[in-house]
């Protein structure tokens, strides 16, 4: 094998990712077909979880998998050293792990996230801004097994406003889960900024 072989497991080489071209490794191809076989031969092998794709949207495996619900591809990327709240970049914003998922409505795979300590919190932001928690985005699909997840974890009902998001996209049943924990349909008195300051003196 090539990998018996000692190949570079973390070397860019072409790949054609849906409608984009890109320029990727053999573990973003094996976390997109979710081969977890192969995966898991490329991370023994030492390959690199966090590595982002060479295209416009910077994809790592990890995102990859969150965007298609792989959480077995997901669990095992955060087992061989993957962050949970490492952000997928894109143009002067940026989003989280969690919020890719929670929007998809892939409920196993927040759950594997939350379970790796991902920031139920830290969702969509423009610039120094938030501007959607991965609450908020599923209250706007209508994912209520991803809400009543996030809700349990102590996801902040205000942050956002999920409630005005639910009241808008006419899901009723979030609607009034999100009012039974006091959810404000009017935007409180909250320094947004403040979240990022505690995240970022986590990280430090």
């Amino acid at each position: 094998m090539l990998i018996n072989a000692r190949a570079g497991v973390n070397e860019w080489h072409p790949w054609k990712h849906r409608e984009h071209c890109a320029c990727t490794t053999a573990i973003h191809e094996a976390a997109e077909a979710g081969d977890l076989e192969i995966l898991q031969l490329l991370l023994e092998a030492q390959g690199d979880p966090v590595l982002a794709s060479h295209r416009r949207l910077k994809d790592t495996p990890l995102m990859i998998a969150c965007d298609q619900g792989l959480s077995e591809v997901v669990r095992m990327l955060l087992k061989y050293r993957a962050d949970a709240n490492m952000p997928w970049h894109d143009h002067g914003s940026r989003t989280s792990a969690l919020c890719v998922a929670s929007e998809k409505g892939h409920v196993e795979t927040a759950r594997v996230l939350l379970e790796s300590r991902a920031d139920v919190n830290e969702g969509f932001y423009t610039g120094p801004t938030l501007r959607k928690t991965p609450l908020c985005r599923a209250c706007e699909e209508g994912h209520i097994e991803v809400v009543t997840l996030l809700l349990a974890s102590n996801a902040d009902v205000e942050m956002c406003l999920p409630l005005k998001a639910a009241i808008r996209h006419k899901h009723l049943t979030i609607v009034q889960l999100l009012e039974e924990r006091g959810a404000p349909r009017s935007a409180p008195k909250y320094n947004y900024s403040n979240h990022s300051r505690r995240r970022d003196r986590r990280a430090r």
